[in-house]
C-alpha cells in the first residue's frame, strides 16, 4: 500500500497525516490516546482498493505538533474539523478510536455536511461521570512515556497481553516514544473531558452512525453507556464485538472488519 506523508499547517500545529491512492471516497481514521497513524495500517489496506484512505497523527502524537495545556477533547475535535476543510472535497467516513472516536462525535454534530457515516470505536462516552475507572494502564504508559528508556528497554520489561504479536508490541511503544505525555495526564485526571456536551453532540448527529463496543473485559463503553447513546442517536446502530478489551480493532480484527464493512455496504457508502 502506498501511503504519503503529508502535513496541514493550522493556526495551532502542524499536524501530519499520510494518504493513500483515491480509489474512492475518503475513509478518514483515527487512534486512540497514544496512538500514531501506524496504527491503522492493516485495517487500511484491507479498505485501500474501494476508498481514499487517510489516517492523522493527533496534536501531541506521532509527527503532529505539541501543544501543552491544550490536549482535551475539543482541541483534539478542532484538529479534524481543519482537515476536512481544508483537505477533503466530499464527506468522508470518519473511524475513531476511543480519543478518535470523541473526535468523530464532535466533528459529526457540528460539521454535518462534512460526514458521510460515523463509526465509534468502543468511545469512553460518559468516562467523566466514572471516576471510579481504573487507570492502572494508563499510569504505567505514562511513566513509560516520561522515562527516557528506549524502545527495546521498554519491551524487555512489559508482559505483552497473548494476542498481541511483536510487530504490533513494537508499534505501541514506538507511538509511545512519540507521545507528549500530558494526553496521558489529561485522560487520568479526566481534564480531557471538560466542557465536552457528549449527549447534546450525539443528538445533533444526522448521519447513519455505528457504535461498536468492546465486550469482552477491560472496555471503555459498559453495555448501558452504549444503550444511553444510543437512545441520543437519530441513526445510530450498535454492534457488541465479544471476546475483545479495549483494543478491539486489534483483537479481534476479523471480526472489527466485518462489522465496518457490512455497516458500510449497508448504507451503500
Amino acid at each position: 500500500m502506498n501511503l504519503v506523508r503529508r502535513s496541514l499547517e493550522t493556526p495551532e500545529l502542524s499536524l501530519s497525516y499520510v494518504e493513500g491512492p483515491k480509489s474512492g471516497p475518503p475513509l478518514v481514521w483515527l487512534h486512540g490516546v497514544s496512538g500514531r497513524s501506524q496504527r491503522w495500517r492493516a485495517h487500511m489496506e484491507a479498505f485501500v482498493d474501494r476508498w481514499q484512505v487517510f489516517a492523522l497523527d493527533a496534536r501531541g502524537h506521532g509527527r503532529s505538533g505539541r501543544t501543552p495545556g491544550r490536549y482535551s477533547w475539543l482541541d483534539h475535535a478542532r484538529d479534524l474539523d481543519a482537515f476536512l476543510r481544508a483537505v477533503l472535497t466530499e464527506p468522508a467516513v470518519l473511524v475513531g478510536h476511543s480519543l478518535g472516536a470523541m473526535q468523530v462525535v464532535k466533528v459529526a454534530a457540528g460539521s454535518p455536511a462534512a460526514v458521510a457515516c460515523a463509526v465509534l470505536v468502543d468511545p469512553p462516552l460518559y468516562a467523566r461521570e466514572r471516576p471510579e475507572t481504573d487507570f492502572t494502564q494508563f499510569r504505567l504508559m505514562e511513566g513509560a512515556a516520561r522515562s527516557g528508556m528506549r524502545v527495546e528497554q521498554i519491551l524487555a520489561l512489559w508482559a505483552a497481553p497473548p494476542w498481541m504479536s511483536e510487530a504490533l508490541q513494537r508499534e505501541y511503544v514506538e507511538g509511545l516514544m512519540e507521545l507528549d505525555p500530558e494526553n496521558l495526564t489529561v485522560t487520568i485526571n479526566l481534564k480531557a473531558m471538560r466542557g465536552f456536551a457528549v449527549d447534546e453532540y450525539l443528538a445533533r448527529i444526522q448521519c447513519p452512525t455505528l457504535v461498536i463496543r468492546a465486550g469482552g473485559e477491560g472496555g471503555a463503553l459498559p453495555q448501558a453507556d452504549l444503550d444511553r447513546g444510543l437512545s441520543r442517536l437519530t441513526r445510530g446502530l450498535g454492534v457488541v464485538i465479544p471476546c475483545s478489551g479495549h483494543q478491539v480493532d486489534a483483537e479481534q480484527s476479523t471480526a472489527f472488519r466485518r462489522a465496518l464493512d457490512d455497516f458500510l455496504r449497508a448504507r451503500a457508502v
